[in-house]
């Protein structure tokens, strides 16, 4: 199986990105992101998985989106990209979640990729004093959940997507 990790350096692609390679889940195991490892400071044993492996890019641009989807023909896309402040401006949720989104949603469909993996927030739910499951009414009152909520719009507006709402992951 051959995986990207968009956003690989962060903190959920760095933690995934070193359990792929443990379980030996990929062939293929590409780990992109716009930062270098050396400046987030990795462990040594996530350094040992993803100095090899990795490749910087900023996926903002559809050229390289273009580059880095036919390095392989791509199982399973995993976009982590953006570890989102909550006072962000305007332009920032745009560029840094929207647009990144599509091009990555796009190239996906384009390239027949088996499973894109995009993560969402809480942020896009209407705000209770109880808890709320995925079917809780979709009203988010921030401006993070505002823009998370028009990505998934964009995405599942991408011939070929479809969401798959799920309450959670354990990878052991």
């Amino acid at each position: 199986m051959n995986i990207l990790i968009i956003g690989g350096v962060g903190f959920l692609g760095r933690h995934l990105s070193l359990t792929i390679e443990k379980q030996k889940l990929a062939k293929h195991l590409c780990i992109v992101d716009k930062r270098v490892p050396e400046m987030v400071h990795l462990s040594n044993e996530m350094m040992t998985v993803i100095a090899p492996n990795f490749q910087q890019a900023d996926m903002s641009n559809p050229s390289t989106a273009t580059r880095i989807f036919g390095l392989h023909k791509w199982d399973w896309v995993f976009n982590l990209q953006s570890e989102l402040p909550f006072d962000a401006n305007e332009y920032f949720f745009e560029t840094e979640i929207y647009n990144r989104s599509l091009i990555v949603g796009t190239k996906a469909a384009e390239c027949g990729v088996r499973c894109l993996v995009q993560c969402s927030g809480t942020e896009v739910y209407k705000g209770s004093s109880g808890l709320q499951n995925e079917d809780a009414p979709l009203k988010p009152s921030t401006r993070k959940g505002k823009w998370i909520l028009k990505t998934e719009q964009g995405l599942q507006a991408i011939h070929g997507y479809f969401m798959l709402k799920w309450q959670g992951i354990l990878i052991q």
